[in-house]
Formats: structure tokens, sequence, C-alpha cells
């Protein structure tokens, strides 16, 4: 049976980003700039110059480089790191630190010739035909509850028990 927790929604964000822009990294500064702790990104909508992507290939995980233009979808959810026994080192493929923003996006791009999804990465720029860019995320923040990344082991050790789970309590 599933854990389950109940919280509130607080407020909710509605960003327009401009031409070039990563992606991820806006997603980490609305989560920075609005101290959300909990949240879920409901809807991002628009289009990418390029997508980095982590996703199964043959197995395995992988980063891939999807070059476009894109049309780009995603949804995801918004908490902190809890690794204090790795400080401020990063931890894992993505660029996670104790105590600061974990953002868990699912990503779906298409170019003219393919159609893939995977965990956003950093280095996915924000693309327009012209010089306004039409791209909009939803955040919403959440109380009552908080969500966690939580690290174990050695990261880098990935066969000696490393890894990384997330964890949710009252707050």
């Amino acid at each position: 049976m599933p854990t389950s927790l109940v919280g509130d929604v607080e407020r909710v964000i509605v960003a327009h980003l401009e031409v070039g822009e990563d992606l991820l990294e806006a997603i980490e500064t609305i989560a920075r700039d609005n101290d959300i702790r909990s949240g879920v990104v409901l809807s991002i909508t628009g289009a990418l110059a390029r997508a980095r992507l982590q996703h199964f290939k043959e197995g395995a995980i992988e980063v891939v480089e999807v070059e476009g233009p894109l049309e780009a979808s995603g949804h995801g959810i918004i908490g902190k790191v809890r690794a204090p026994q790795y400080g401020t080192t990063t931890i894992g493929v993505a660029p996670l630190v104790h105590d600061g923003p974990y953002v868990h996006v699912h990503m779906t791009v298409s170019s003219e010739s393919e159609t893939i999804c995977g965990h956003l990465m950093p280095g996915s720029p924000v693309w327009a035909r012209h010089a306004v860019s039409h791209f909009t995320i939803m955040v919403a923040r959440f109380s009552g509850v908080a969500l966690y990344m939580a690290a174990s082991g050695d990261p880098e050790r990935a066969d000696r028990g490393f890894g990384l789970h997330h964890v949710v309590e009252p707050s």
C-alpha cells in the first residue's frame, strides 16, 4: 500500500522564459526565488534549441543530446537535496548539492525525425522562431509536506550501493 501525506497547494507561479535560457536552471531559480521546498512542475510548454536528457538505452542509463529545434512538453517534482555527508560536493549525474533545490523533470521532445522522453539535464536552451519566445512553465508550491532527494553510498561507486531516493515527510 502506498504511503501518502496530505498537503496544500500554497501558490502557483507562471513563468515566461527567454530565448537561450537554460530550462533546468530556470526551474531551479524559480524554486530558490520562491522558497519551494516541496512542489510540482505542472506544465512545461515551448520549444528548445536542443535537449540534454537522461534516459534508458539498452539496459543502461545515458545522457543524450537531441538537436533541435524541438517541441517540448514536461512535468515533474521539486524538493530539496538531503545528503549532508556530501556537503557541497556534486552528487550523481545531475548537479545535486546538499540543501540545494532538487528538480526532477520528465521531458518529451520531438524533432522532425524523432520523439524521445527522459529526465531533463542542464544544457537545454529555450528556442523561438521570433525574438520573443512563447515558452511557459507553471510551478506549484506545497505546504504541509516536504519532498527530499536523499543519497546513500558512494556516488563514485554505483556498483557498491550508491543510490538516490525520494523521501516524503510532514513539514
